[in-house]
């Protein structure tokens, strides 16, 4: 019997170390705005890296002014304190006007003015690195200056131990501007797996895809820095004020029509990124919940395996409060490699329900966005969620109780967009062409919408 204690508690302690060791390579990287969030909100303790966002370029290479500098200075030192790495991102989205970094990356002498500035930066403020968010270089020529630049900084950075970073998107033909020549000069890649449109704009396929992307394209996975939104799309609204109105709405990824990720989401995702990548990113601090909802939080819950208590068994809020009592779904079998399933077969692969696009035998659910899976929800679709916190008394009411005197709201469906064709469209995602509303039944892009039986959309409202 003690030689069994012995052992159990041997092996509890080499798992612990593993799970240490491997977390002290992970990154857990947080933007921090100039504009707004406090630095006493800051979880410093549950980081690796901040950046300080942003400071912008001018075409002559020289960089403009920092947005309150004395703010930069506090992020810097209580960083520093907490034993963490604080640095700037260099750039952003800026309305999307990349023209400073397009001419100031075209000539050397204002390539070389600018890595002077950035390095005068870093010593001034004490930074231990930078994080370069040029959004987005073209293929072609600006590409190929972005690889000089980026080599030039790694030049000048790597002799005083600073970190170069890059802010990437997340997969696709504009990603294709950052050259395979550039990727050796980058310490690692923050990838933007998000926006990719306005309702599930960061869904667990668009992470896999964004992974899966970089992964091929030849990044080292240490390398890949899962990058994960704190707000909604199509209403931009944080996920901190979502949570204030409605704490239920932590266990889900979909309110009244907006869509963001949830404590669940975030968890898998930080799951995915131990095992295919190198770290996870927040966009951005200021948007996180300060309770117990936070998504920092769960992920650093989640990289010390601690349980997901809150929605796995969570007594204190009802959910869901359906009109009719709802159906217990079945149970999904395991996928099984061996099988074949037709379009519509769901089944439970990595304890996620994933449902068949069309015939398939062989393929692992979960392994590429364009494969025959989509990830489903794991509640049934004929419910519509309506999340009101509402405490739970010893007996269960019903959505018709008392206690319950708000009026149910269900969620209004997103706004669909008109169809372009420069942006992937994932499977079932609704776009507007020439009248009439289309659903994607797989990926695409490039290919407009179409009666085509044969073609990647349907018609809806005909």
């Amino acid at each position: 019997m003690l030689q069994r204690l012995i052992f159990l508690a041997s092996a509890w302690l080499l798992s612990s170390i593993h799970v240490a060791a491997a977390n002290e390579q992970f990154k857990v990287v947080g933007y921090l705005p100039s504009w707004q969030g406090s630095l006493d909100a800051v979880q410093y303790d549950k980081l690796t890296h901040l950046n300080y966002a942003f400071v912008l370029p001018n075409s002559d290479g020289t960089l403009q002014p920092i947005s309150q500098p004395q703010r930069l200075i506090e992020m810097v030192s209580r960083a520093h304190s907490a034993g963490k790495l604080a640095g700037v991102a260099i750039g952003g989205w800026n309305q999307g006007n990349d023209s400073a970094f397009e001419t100031l990356a075209a000539s050397a002498s204002s390539r070389q003015v600018f890595v002077d500035q950035v390095l005068a930066l870093v010593h001034r403020y004490d930074l231990d690195g930078i994080d370069l968010d040029w959004e987005y270089p073209d293929p072609g020529v600006s590409s190929a200056n972005y690889t000089l630049l980026v080599h030039a900084l790694n030049q000048a950075l790597k002799p005083h131990n600073k970190y170069l970073s890059a802010a990437v998107i997340a997969y696709g033909p504009t990603a294709a501007g950052i050259a395979k020549e550039a990727l050796p000069h980058i310490d690692f890649f923050n990838l933007m797996a998000y926006d990719a449109n306005d309702h599930h704009h960061s869904s667990m396929e668009i992470a896999q895809a964004s992974l899966n992307y970089w992964s091929q394209r030849g990044v080292e996975p240490s390398k890949l820095v899962l990058g994960v939104p704190l707000y909604a799309r199509p209403s931009w609204q944080s996920y901190n004020d979502i949570i204030a109105a409605n704490p239920a709405a932590a266990c889900h990824d979909e309110i009244n029509g907006n869509f963001y990720n949830g404590l669940t989401t975030i968890r898998k995702k930080t799951a995915l990124a131990q095992a295919k990548g190198g770290g996870i990113m927040l966009w951005e601090l200021s948007q996180d919940a300060q309770t117990e909802w936070s998504l920092l939080s769960a992920i650093h819950a989640e990289l010390n395996q601690q349980p997901n208590s809150l929605c796995e068994s969570n007594d204190s809020l009802i959910l869901f409060a359906p009109t009719t009592a709802p159906s217990i779904p079945p149970q999904e079998a395991r996928w099984q490699s061996n099988e074949v399933y037709i379009g519509g077969d769901r089944v439970r692969h990595n304890h996620i329900t994933y449902q068949a696009k069309w015939w398939t035998q062989g393929t692992e659910p979960g392994t590429t966005v364009w494969g025959p899976w989509r990830e489903v929800f794991d509640y049934p679709a004929t419910l519509p969620p309506t999340l009101i916190p509402v405490a739970i008394p010893p007996q269960v009411h019903t959505a018709t109780s008392e206690l319950l005197n708000e009026p149910i709201v269900l969620p209004t469906p997103a706004i669909a967009e008109d169809w372009r064709d420069n942006r992937i469209y994932l499977s079932g995602e609704i776009v507007n062409y020439q009248d009439q509303q289309w659903q994607a039944k797989w990926w695409t892009q490039g290919e407009p919408p179409s009666q085509s039986q044969w073609g990647p959309w349907k018609p809806l409202h005909l």
